[in-house]
This record gives C-alpha cells, sequence and structure tokens, in this order.
C-alpha cells in the first residue's frame, strides 16, 4: 500500500472536483461569515457576550457547507491493518504491540508481551512524519513563505497541509494513517454550548471561548485567502475547506 517513491511530494491536484454550493447558498455562506469575522475580531473581555452569536454563525456555516463537505474516514480493524502494514513497508519498528480497540476507550496501544526498561516498542522514521518540512515542498510552500497569518502558525499550516493530502484521496503518500484519524476530539472545539456553560466557574472557560473564537475567525480569514487567491494550494483546497474539516 505505501509506496517508498511516495514520501516525494505530488505536484499534482485533486482529481475531484467534488460538488459546489450554488450561487445562493454561497452568498449566504460569505454574508453569514463576514458576520462571524466581525464578531470574532472584538477584543478578548467581550467574548463572554459574545459566545452565543458565534455559536450560531458557526452552525449556520456548517449545515450550509454540509452540502460540500467531504466528511470524514470511519476507521476500522482493516484500515488500521492497513497502517500497521504501511508503516513496516515504509521502515518503521513495531515490537511487541497492536493497535486495537479498547472497552469505553476507543482505539489504543496495547502491549502482547513484558517490556524491560530501555526495550524498542516503536521507531517511526522522518519520512512517514508530517511536518511543516514536508507541507512546505508541496502545494502550500507559497502560502506558507507569504501569508501573514501562516508565516507565524506553523500549526495551521499543518492542519491545511494534513486537508490537501485528505483531499487527495488514495493517491496521497499519508493516505493509510489519514483513513485512521478520527472524526472528532475530546477538545473544546466539539463542547456543546451546554457543555462549555458547564466550565462556568472554572479557570479554563474564558480560555476555551477564546479558542473557540480563534478557531473560527481563523476558519473565515482562510477561507477567504482560499477564494480570493490563485496559488495552487488555494485552488485545491477552496474546494474542500469547511469548518467542520478545519476544526
Amino acid at each position: 500500500m505505501g509506496r517508498r517513491s511516495g514520501a516525494k511530494q505530488s505536484s499534482k491536484p485533486s482529481k475531484s472536483n467534488g460538488p459546489e454550493l450554488s450561487p445562493q447558498k454561497s452568498y449566504d455562506l460569505l454574508q453569514n461569515n463576514d458576520k462571524l469575522l466581525r464578531v470574532t475580531s472584538v477584543e478578548y473581555r467581550k467574548v463572554l457576550e459574545n459566545h452565543s452569536t458565534i455559536e450560531k454563525l458557526i452552525r449556520k456555516a456548517i449545515t450550509i457547507e454540509s452540502e460540500i463537505d467531504p466528511g470524514f474516514p470511519r476507521r476500522d480493524e482493516r484500515t488500521i491493518g492497513e497502517m500497521t502494514k504501511w508503516m513496516l513497508d515504509n521502515g518503521a519498528q513495531i515490537e511487541g504491540v497492536e493497535i486495537r480497540e479498547m472497552d469505553n476507550f476507543d482505539y489504543g496501544i496495547s502491549a502482547m508481551k513484558d517490556f524491560a526498561e530501555g526495550d524498542l516498542i516503536i521507531s517511526v522514521p522522518r519520512k512517514l512524519m508530517m511536518s511543516t518540512e514536508s507541507a512546505e515542498k508541496s502545494e502550500l510552500g507559497h502560502l506558507s513563505k507569504t501569508d501573514p497569518m501562516l508565516i507565524h502558525m506553523p500549526n495551521v499550516i499543518l492542519a491545511l497541509f494534513l486537508l490537501l493530502e485528505k483531499s487527495r484521496g488514495p493517491d496521497s503518500f499519508w493516505s493509510p494513517y489519514i483513513a485512521c484519524l478520527p472524526s472528532s476530539y475530546t477538545t473544546v472545539m466539539y463542547f456543546t454550548g451546554e457543555e462549555l456553560a458547564a466550565l462556568k466557574g472554572s479557570p479554563v472557560y474564558e480560555l476555551s471561548l477564546k479558542q473557540c473564537q480563534n478557531i473560527a475567525r481563523q476558519y473565515v480569514y482562510l477561507r477567504n485567502v482560499f477564494h480570493k487567491s490563485s496559488d495552487a494550494a488555494s485552488l485545491i483546497l477552496r474546494k474542500h475547506f469547511t469548518y467542520e474539516q478545519y476544526r
């Protein structure tokens, strides 16, 4: 499944154009996101009073984009097995452990034998790692060096690189890895309004709201970049970039 030559970044754009929003839906999304950009650009002290508005605008964006959102992989024993084989075929070492579904926990690494201190468990070669180095060799190279936000945010470059490779489908060298990623995470970005409200009184409440605000603002900013730019990465990501995918 894995190809050693695949570690070099392909310059081919995604073959699938995918569905597109109607002109009216595109206009509605643009208007909604203009409001979202304004409300997420306010000073920090207004985060509390603006969060309910931000939440409503995000829900509307998700609803509109549901027509074009490509969805997420569904990891299972087959995709886990394919990823493990891909790793081994490309130089990884895995000793005495396996990835399997745990009771009431999702997937985890299970020891198949006893280990002594200092024993090798997993060794992953650099070429299997998605890094800013590999991102800069892809179509994202231009934006990563010229966009004011990306220059200072390597974590965002990595997120976009993942989406870029995801858009390639099976043509991506990292396809077996991407197929095993979860579709959601246990972070505040996936909390409901009620779950966030349960944090009131704790020191993380305002920080959590701020995080949600920051990601929403980044989403609008990046979507605008992709739809106004003509670089190689923008031409691909404008077709696949949604709030759900970025989150």
